[in-house]
């Protein structure tokens, strides 16, 4: 498996693994990758591939853990009568 960078208007593609089955998918579809020392994550969805940062740029909080933080938001919301927006 490899990635795609975009720098100066060019494409890079980068190796990742040597195959999906070299990944562990977590059930939110997610796995965590390292290159060059740095952890990404890979998301799987309908048959394509799609790689992002590990950490929030914002927050620092590692995006794998987003659906977890939605659902816990939800449920605080659900139970306080707070809305997010």
């Amino acid at each position: 498996m490899t990635s795609l960078s975009n720098s100066n208007d060019s494409l890079t593609w980068h190796y990742i693994a040597a195959s999906t089955e070299a990944l562990f998918f977590a059930d939110n579809g997610i796995a965590i990758a390292e290159w060059k020392g740095k952890k990404i994550c890979i998301a799987q969805q309908d048959n394509a591939f799609y790689a992002f940062a590990y950490k929030c740029p914002h927050t620092g909080v590692p995006l794998f853990l987003l659906p977890k933080l939605l659902m816990v938001l939800q449920l605080y919301a659900r139970c306080t009568g707070i809305s997010f927006h």
